[in-house]
């Protein structure tokens, strides 16, 4: 999905989107919502799947389950925003190369 779909769909929703610089990468982003959750903390929730334990217990439990589901037959793995955890520690990387 593009960035320009992604925006009209949050501003639908009465969301508002702040642009943060290119260079300032995801530290950047990281710093604009803890400049927000202080200034408002009633308003807002953090998902944070940084810390979120329930997220990095997974990340050993993802790849075996998509090698199994393949039958250990993977030619490409395309891992987005939200999906990139089970790719994370090599694991099915390492494994397909054999």
């Amino acid at each position: 999905m593009s960035v320009r779909k992604r925006r009209k769909i949050i501003h639908a929703f009465g969301g508002e989107t702040i642009i943060i610089p290119a260079e300032e990468s995801l530290e950047g982003c990281l710093q604009q919502m803890r400049v927000i959750t202080e200034a408002e903390p009633k308003r807002t929730f953090v998902v944070n799947h940084f810390a979120n334990p329930r997220t990095l217990r997974s990340i050993p439990a993802d790849w075996p389950e998509i090698w199994q589901d393949k039958n250990g037959e993977i030619d490409f793995f395309v891992a987005g925003i939200g999906s990139a955890v089970p790719s994370r520690d090599g694991k099915l990387t390492e494994r397909t190369r054999r």
